[in-house]
């Protein structure tokens, strides 16, 4: 299995996308953050890991607010995100 993040550089929307050559039941993305943190025109929002592969900070580059966010194949109660 493989597991990616995909980030909206510009609106701080995040999805876990898992990829796995062992069947199609192992393949889905869900959602980590549905909300729309910023509406300008720039794209401005990075993520840097922590030590746990498993957490990372999502950054407005523009204003310096940080989140931390957890993904997890475990279920969606295990996947979250806070403002820092």
């Amino acid at each position: 299995m493989w597991t990616n993040i995909l980030l909206d550089t510009f609106t701080g929307k995040l999805w876990q996308c898992q990829y796995s050559v062992e069947g199609s039941e192992y393949i889905f993305s869900v959602v980590i953050n549905p909300d729309v943190l910023s509406t300008s025109e720039n794209s401005k929002f990075t993520i840097q890991p922590l030590t746990s592969m498993f957490q990372f900070y999502l950054i407005n580059e523009e204003t310096g607010d940080m989140w931390k966010f957890q993904w997890s194949t475990k279920g969606d109660e295990y996947r979250w995100i806070e403002r820092f």
